[in-house]
C-alpha cells in the first residue's frame, strides 16, 4: 500500500498519472503480491480541497476502470457516525461553486498524528473488513440455521456495546455440549482476562468483562481480541473496542 500524506492538495493530473503507471510496473513486477491503492486524506480545504478531491477521484476512476482494491481514507475522513441521531453525517465545504468532501469536525484533533484516536479507530476497523473481504468474506452475517447446516459447534456473536467504556456483554451460542475457553487477549497476543472455563451444554450464553483483567487491574483503553475455543481445538475471534 502507498500511503498519501498531503501531496494530492497541490499535485497536477499528471503527476497522479506518473504515481499510477509507477504502481501498475510494480504490479507488473511482482504478480504474486496484491498491491493495494489509497487516496488522501481530507483535510486540506478552498483550492488545495477542490485539487486533493479532483486527485482522489483520479485515483477512484483508476480503480474502478481497472478493477483494483482501493482504501479510501479521503471517505473515512468525511464520514463519522452519531450516536445521538444513528445516521452517517458527511461532511462537505464549497470553493467557487465545487462542493468537495471535507473531513469530519468530530476528527479535528491532534491525538494521533493530526487526527483523533476516533478516526484512527474508524480506519483500522476498515482495514479489518477491507482484509477479511478480500480473504473471501462476504461481509454478510449467518444465521443459526446455515450456521447448524455449517456443521458448526459454537457461534461467536460481536460484543455490545462497541466500543464501550466500562463494561460489555460477550454472547455465543453452543451447538454440541462441549469443554469451552472464553479469553480475552491484548494487541500483542498476550492472556489478559480469562472469563469462562467450563463445560457448557447446547444453549445460549453470555459473559460480561469489566475492562479488568486477572489481577483486578483496570486494562488501558486500546483494542483487544476475544476468543472463545472449545477442547476439540476449533476456535472463533471477535475485536473490540475500549474508549
Amino acid at each position: 500500500m502507498w500511503s498519501w500524506c498531503c501531496q494530492l492538495y497541490h499535485y497536477t493530473a499528471d503527476s497522479v498519472d506518473m504515481y499510477l503507471d509507477s504502481i501498475s510496473q510494480l504490479e507488473s513486477e511482482f504478480p504474486e503480491v496484491t498491491f493495494v491503492y489509497m487516496t488522501c486524506n481530507a483535510q486540506s480545504t478552498g483550492s488545495q480541497g477542490v485539487n486533493r478531491y479532483l486527485r482522489n477521484e483520479q485515483i477512484r476512476q483508476h480503480c474502478i476502470t481497472n478493477n483494483k482494491i482501493l482504501f479510501d481514507f479521503a471517505d473515512l475522513d468525511s464520514w463519522w457516525y452519531n450516536p445521538t441521531t444513528e445516521l452517517w453525517e458527511h461532511a462537505t465545504d464549497i470553493y467557487n461553486s465545487t462542493e468537495y468532501p471535507v473531513e469530519h469536525s468530530q476528527f479535528h484533533g491532534s491525538h494521533a498524528g493530526h487526527t483523533t484516536y476516533e478516526s484512527c479507530e474508524q480506519k483500522g476497523k476498515a482495514v479489518w473488513w477491507m482484509l477479511a473481504r478480500y480473504e473471501g468474506w462476504s461481509g454478510l452475517g449467518i444465521n443459526k440455521k446455515q450456521i447448524r447446516q455449517s456443521n458448526l459447534d459454537f457461534y461467536l456473536k460481536d460484543n455490545l456495546p462497541d466500543p464501550f467504556t466500562l463494561s460489555t456483554t460477550i454472547k455465543y451460542d453452543i451447538y454440541k455440549a462441549c469443554d469451552i475457553e472464553l479469553v480475552i487477549y491484548d494487541i500483542s497476543g498476550q492472556i489478559v482476562k480469562v472469563l469462562s472455563k467450563c463445560r457448557r451444554q447446547p444453549g445460549s450464553y453470555c459473559e460480561q468483562w469489566n475492562g479488568l483483567d486477572n489481577n483486578s487491574r483496570r486494562v488501558s483503553k486500546g483494542v483487544y481480541f476475544y476468543k472463545l475455543k472449545n477442547s476439540k481445538g476449533k476456535q472463533q475471534i471477535g475485536i473490540m473496542t475500549i474508549i
